[in-house]
């Protein structure tokens, strides 16, 4: 598949704890009229890989799995795979490469005959041939929902949640035989995980207190315990947290309480420090419901972010819909794109 549309942009710089970011071309790359979210991309040998979940809207629960493959730093993409599962609906896929393979994980939303909802975690390995085959994982406490997968300590750390409860962090040796580790000490559910470069393990917690969707960070160490737990004083969901020298990178869904109108959800691109201070870079081209981004390494400083929005959609949007209602807009069919950005980072300075 060839990226459907591009624009060469100047982004401003900041820095913040000797880490420059900036911000080259973004664009998009899935625009089908479907609703395209929650992307995950990593890298695997010399070939990037990005899965998403693609359904009719944001809540129905029909989704499955696209897989792209693309075999030049992400200049084109070409559809390899769609996994699907017929119980129920296949959410946020997460791509990691384990044991010297190519893994998917996921989350399943099914429905019994009676239409009550369940969660378990999926699993999915690509085979030499390209073909995705379904690989049984265990451990994980019961309707659990999985968020990530990172390499870490020897083995995988994994986090999951369960809906209406709190998150919890899981280690493995494989991949696929999980231990219940730690639960978060604050109710959450979403957590994005990242190990820096001598192997410490970062957090941050979504936070399900709608008076601010203020966020968690915490440095966890390997015996399990806290080493850090700092509130992030800003409104923030679907974030990406990445190790990049001193610092972090972190994006996410920016929202300003008080204001429910589309201008106010946005996917913003900040540095942070190991204080929680955060510096903005960019605000990304976004609006409605967005976020949820990723990155992977491309070499030479450069990372490439994949993240959804819906603001290819907005003028149509805004003109039949006066009234703005969040909530009714996430039960909605209206599709979203999976977008792209090339960060360039700088940790020399």
């Amino acid at each position: 598949m060839k990226i459907l549309s591009a624009v060469l942009a100047v982004a401003s710089c900041m820095m913040l704890c000797a880490l420059e970011v900036s911000v080259g071309e973004v664009g998009t790359l899935v625009h089908d009229g479907n609703h395209n979210a929650f992307p995950s991309i990593c890298r695997f040998g010399n070939d990037l890989y990005l899965s998403f979940r693609k359904a009719v809207g944001h809540r129905p629960g029909n989704g499955v799995l696209p897989v792209y493959r693309s075999q030049d730093m992400g200049k084109t993409w070409e559809k390899i795979a769609e996994i699907a599962d017929s119980n129920g609906d296949l959410r946020d896929p997460r791509c990691v490469v384990v044991g010297g393979k190519l893994m998917i994980y996921s989350g399943l939303v099914a429905y019994n005959q009676a239409n009550q909802k369940s969660w378990c975690v999926k699993a999915y390995q690509m085979n030499d041939d390209g073909k995705f085959i379904e690989i049984p994982v265990s451990g994980f406490l019961k309707n659990s929902f999985i968020w990530g997968v990172v390499a870490y300590d020897g083995g995988y750390v994994a986090t999951a949640y369960v809906p209406g409860n709190t998150a919890s962090l899981y280690k493995s040796r494989d991949g696929l035989n999980w231990e219940h580790w730690l639960t978060f000490p604050e109710r959450g559910n979403e957590v994005s995980l990242a190990v820096d470069a001598t192997g410490d393990l970062h957090c941050i917690l979504r936070t399900i207190d709608v008076r601010n969707f203020w966020p968690w960070y915490y440095n966890v160490g390997k015996d399990g315990k806290f080493v850090t737990a700092k509130r992030i004083k800003e409104g923030m969901q679907g974030i990406m947290l990445q190790c990049v020298g001193d610092g972090f990178v972190v994006a996410a869904r920016h929202w300003s309480m008080g204001r429910l109108g589309a201008e106010d959800f946005r996917m913003d691109l900040f540095t942070m420090d190991k204080d929680c201070n955060l510096t903005l870079v960019k605000r990304m081209p976004s609006s409605d419901d967005c976020s949820y981004p990723f990155v992977a390494p491309l070499g030479d400083g450069k990372w490439y972010m994949v993240y959804y929005s819906q603001h290819n959609y907005f003028d149509e949007f805004r003109r039949d819909n006066p009234e703005y209602n969040w909530q009714r807009m996430l039960g909605s069919p209206r599709p979203a794109d999976i977008c792209f950005a090339i960060l360039e980072v700088d940790t020399t300075r």
